[in-house]
């Protein structure tokens, strides 16, 4: 039995792989050179972060490198911007740099012209390959429905991956093992008849 369980040691790894992906989750999602998100401000209490699929609201003062302001909510004296997060409404650094945030956090995004505008830049505002400098401020934020499902199936399938994947194993191993005595006693039924 115990030669059994060594030659299925890479079958235990694999399963144990793939227990890991499915609890811990797996993200390949390189962080771009020059992209930095800083946390000016978190909340004490933060009930919920943002994540892909949720509606936020954000306040947001845009500068260049240089300091100067090219947009801002605040001192326009606008409504927070509202967007929903994954859906391609905004550029890639607000897109990475408002995930996780908390109502009421504030963060300072620095994004690289390969997550903003590029080299075309948004003229005549934003000039070609400027990395731009936001400050945003999370006024709001609502789940959406795809991602409590979302959640919540991935709540339950995370409790039963292990056991699950745990039992799998045991049978298939069991099963094999059964398999092999079998072919044993069949072998020594047969050598019995041949004497």
């Amino acid at each position: 039995m115990m030669t059994y369980l060594i030659q299925n040691w890479t079958l235990s790894v694999l399963l144990f792989c793939v227990s890991f992906v499915v609890t811990e989750g797996y993200s390949a999602d390189a962080t771009k050179a020059g992209f930095e998100v800083h946390v000016e401000h978190k909340p004490s209490l933060c009930k919920e972060e943002s994540t892909v699929g949720d509606r936020v609201s954000i306040h947001y003062t845009g500068k260049l490198s240089n300091g100067q302001i090219f947009d801002s909510s605040i001192k326009r004296q606008k409504d927070p911007i509202s967007l929903t997060l994954g859906a391609g409404q905004v550029i890639e650094g607000w897109e990475k740099g408002l995930l996780g945030m908390c109502v009421g956090e504030k963060r300072r995004l620095v994004i690289p012209p390969s997550m903003g505008y590029g080299d075309a830049g948004y003229p005549p505002v934003i000039p070609g390959g400027a990395t731009l400098h936001f400050e945003v401020n999370m006024v709001s934020l609502e789940k959406g429905i795809e991602v409590v499902l979302a959640s919540s199936i991935m709540s339950v399938l995370r409790m039963l991956a292990i056991p699950t994947i745990v039992v799998v194993a045991i049978v298939v191993m069991y099963s094999r093992y059964n398999k092999e005595m079998e072919a044993k006693r069949e072998d020594k039924k047969r050598s019995k008849k041949r004497r």
